[in-house]
């Protein structure tokens, strides 16, 4: 599904996609979410419908039946996406390092659960067991029961985007050098990338699953169904008040409480108070003032939702056997080169010789040796972005060699650069907030900062210099800021026409809901994923730490190339604009299908349509757990040879139809059996059988484990304020790029004198003015500790800090 959605995300913007299906088509073909049609004698899957909208399907067999056919068809591909099954490849005496040796023009992007290479590479997995072994799954549901998956297939669609995000970064490197290169994308790279790993690495406390975000985020009931949001602040009362029809006095007593116990505390009297209201009255009560908040949607109220069709997110597709669709489309509009119209998904697949296609052969690169630097060395981006999304985005172009300045300004800078896990306005700008933030640390390595106060006119020159030299600007403001500045598109693409800007905020920059605020958590929950993401039979559950902020950055990440590649290839700059809210909703696109059919069969929890038992089961020890998934009938007949139970090996469990209607009786047997064995043994005796399972590891786990030392995962930076610390990978290796060291995440303003200098040419007097005149700043220690004292004090205070449960 991964490999798959990473062809859709290009199909998306006029890419020709091919699947190369064996014999009996693609297995993607008999998963559901399904729709009957014709009297119910025929089952259309619509995850195919989604995942393969508007590509061609061809017969591998009759396309490329030989070695020789097969690299006269890639001799004629820019891009080559495979997955886990690469048998074709296999069974012709090729592998992927033959094609890059024979082929040396062709992008090839690899996608499989753990990677090419490492311990784990060969491990039977599934979408769980990939969630579990990543470490993403311990951070999602209640403390006290079984953790949680991630809603449908999301997941497995975040990393084909992180896929896409690779691929397209090797795209436009071979625009420059001709040269393609192998970008190998590990699944669970992708999910750890996300991970807050960083605050566990600075201060030595490892996060337990809570329920949601320990800022206390949580879904609240209404008389009409579920808000979400963040227990007040002191400062924040009066607001809460106003809303909730609450008097000063009636609020529950919390002096003295540290701040995380002070949320939770008050969690109990908001739910008696929100259970009163009706959605709408607390939705955009809080929102007028300035509160985030979101409410829990459903897939239904999704497709009907006033703001997302106006902003055009919905595309309309004929399909044969369906009927009239609405597909989500892309999550960023592009000015220039809008989204291509949809096509539907191919129902069988073409016999036609490769060479049938009509594609010409790709001209192979100049002799001489292959680059060893980034894709996309020489790139340069002007980074204005903050908190989350926009950072993340720009420190995956970052990693992958692009010349990256951070833009912010040194009297209100970037809001994560608190140490806080919940951001406020910096108002008393500290080095020991700063530069210290394992927020703001974990966004930003691999840029240089310079501070620029754009509410002057010196700093809006300054900023107009630099967009004269760059191929991208990226920004995520509320909408109108830039241009407030007089820095819209507008003003950029004067400067200089080939620019892309990129932009993506919560809701985008029209639409009812633009000018509200948004942040992952309300966004999880107007896209349908709080809805989706509980318990069998219980209330919607807010996900674990506001993962959508990283997982829409994916898609800007990849919007952002796009329109970088057409710039490549025609010159042209454009405007690249998005939203969150757009983006998460595509994560769950063919659940959204369904829900136009009528016929929702996706189930909650941790269980799945396609395959039973798919669940977390308890082991040996507090809170361990080990996902165990069966996709077929011959991994169920291994797991009941495993656990040896004889009411498994009952007849009726034999389909999976048949385990599907008992999946709760099968549940509680293998709960049974494992609760007494050890994890990681139990694990590898199911893999030893070839059934996917996978230990549900904690941080500690993460940070000790062999596979990722194996693939060089961790990153290890000398930070001049914080120490020398393991930093999250990244989800992609482009195999050859001769990685050099990355520069740490930079300390406000701390670059801005070489770049004024070097990169615009102010001679030494006129920075001094600068600096002086507060044009620009820096901020970069306490003037009375030494750089060791700074560092100790500053451990001192994330560990005070460090918001407990």
């Amino acid at each position: 599904m991964a490999a798959a959605y990473c062809g859709r995300q290009l199909a998306l913007w006029g890419a020709e996609v091919v699947t190369l299906e064996p014999a009996g088509g693609s297995p993607l073909r008999q998963l559901g979410p399904h729709a009957s049609v014709g009297g119910r004698t025929e089952s259309i899957s619509l995850l195919w419908q989604y995942v393969a909208a508007s590509k061609r399907a061809l017969d591998l067999e009759t396309a490329a039946p030989d070695p020789d056919s097969m690299i006269e068809l890639l001799e004629a591909t820019d891009l080559l996406i495979v997955d886990r099954e690469d048998t074709a490849l296999v069974s012709r005496d090729l592998s992927l390092r033959t094609l890059h040796e024979r082929l040396p023009h062709l992008v090839i992007v690899s996608v499989t659960p753990f990677g090419l290479e490492g311990p784990f590479a060969q491990l039977e997995a599934s979408e769980l067991t990939v969630q579990a072994m990543s470490g993403y799954a311990h951070f999602n549901g209640d403390p006290d029961r079984a953790p949680l998956k991630a809603p449908g297939h999301m997941l497995a669609y975040t990393s084909g985007v992180a896929a896409c995000v690779g691929g397209l970064a090797a795209l436009v490197g071979q625009m420059k050098t001709g040269h393609g290169r192998i970008v190998d994308v590990s699944e669970a790279d992708s999910l750890s990338t996300m991970l807050p790993l960083l605050r566990c690495e600075y201060t030595g406390v490892h996060p337990q699953r809570l329920g949601g975000p320990n800022t206390g985020v949580r879904a609240f009931p209404c008389r009409d169904g579920f808000v979400t949001f963040v227990p007040p602040e002191p400062e924040q009362m009066a607001e809460y008040s106003a809303v909730l029809g609450v008097a000063a006095d009636e609020w529950p007593d919390t002096e003295g409480l540290e701040p995380v116990e002070r949320r939770f505390h008050l969690v109990p009297f908001l739910i008696e108070r929100t259970a009163k209201k009706e959605v709408d009255e607390i939705f955009y009560g809080l929102l007028d003032r300035g509160i985030v908040c979101g409410k829990v949607a459903t897939p239904d109220d999704l497709l009907r939702d006033t703001h997302l069709n106006e902003r055009g997110l919905f595309r309309p597709v004929q399909d044969e056997r369906l009927g009239p669709i609405r597909m989500p489309g892309a999550a960023m509009h592009m000015s220039r080169t809008p989204a291509v119209a949809f096509g539907p998904a191919p129902q069988q697949t073409e016999r036609l010789h490769g060479h049938d296609l009509g594609w010409a052969p790709r001209a192979q690169p100049p002799a001489g040796v292959a680059p060893t630097d980034g894709p996309l060395a020489g790139v340069k981006v002007l980074d204005a972005t903050q908190a989350w999304v926009g950072p993340f985005a720009a420190m995956l172009l970052a990693d992958l060699g692009a010349d990256m300045i951070k833009i912010e300004s040194h009297l209100r800078p970037d809001v994560w650069r608190r140490s806080s896990v919940n951001p406020v306005a910096v108002t008393n700008v500290r080095a020991d907030l700063v530069n210290s933030s394992p927020n703001y640390n974990s966004t930003n390595r691999n840029k240089r900062s310079l501070c620029l106060n754009l509410k002057t006119d010196a700093a809006k020159e300054i900023f107009r210099k630099l967009v004269a030299e760059s191929d991208v600007v990226m920004e995520n403001f509320t909408p109108r800021v830039m241009d407030r500045f007089g820095l819209g598109y507008g003003e950029l693409s004067r400067i200089n026409p080939r620019v892309v800007m990129a932009s993506m905020s919560g809701y985008g920059k029209t639409g009812p809901l633009a000018e509200y605020k948004a942040n992952g958590t309300s966004i999880e929950a107007m896209a349908g994923w709080d809805h989706l993401h509980r318990y069998e039979g219980a209330p919607p559950m807010v996900m674990g730490f506001y993962q959508a902020d990283a997982i829409t950055g994916y898609q800007m990440a990849a919007g952002t190339l796009v329109a970088l590649l057409h710039q490549r290839r025609n010159g042209h700059g454009q405007a690249v604009e998005g939203s969150m809210y757009e983006a998460a909703a595509g994560y769950i696109g063919d659940i959204l299908l369904e829900a136009q059919l009528g016929e929702v069969e996706t189930p909650v929890g941790n269980r799945d349509a396609d395959m039973a038992p798919n669940g977390i089961y308890p082991a040996l020890g507090e809170d361990r757990w080990l996902a165990i998934s069966v996709p077929n009938d011959g991994s169920w007949q291994a797991v009941v040879a495993v656990v040896g139970d004889e009411r498994l090996a009952q007849p009726r469990f034999s389909t999976l139809a048949g385990r599907r209607a008992g999946e709760a009786e099968i549940d509680a047997i293998l709960g049974e059996w494992s609760r007494g064995l050890e994890a990681y043994d139990t694990m590898t005796t199911l893999q030893a059988a070839a059934v996917p399972a996978g230990v549900v590891r904690t941080t500690e786990e993460i940070f000790a484990c062999d596979h990722l030392d194996a693939r060089q995962w961790f990153r290890t930076i000398d930070h001049a304020d914080m120490g020398t610390h393991r930093y999250n990978g990244s989800p992609f290796r482009v195999i050859g790029f001769d990685r050099p060291p990355d520069l740490p995440p930079p300390m406000l303003g701390e670059h801005g004198h070489d770049l004024l200098r070097e990169r615009l040419g102010y001679a030494k007097v006129e920075i001094e003015v600068l600096f002086e005149t507060g044009v620009t700043g820096r901020v970069v220690a306490r003037d009375a500790e030494t750089p060791e004292q700074a560092r100790s004090s500053r451990a001192a205070m994330l560990s005070e800090n460090q918001e407990k449960p």
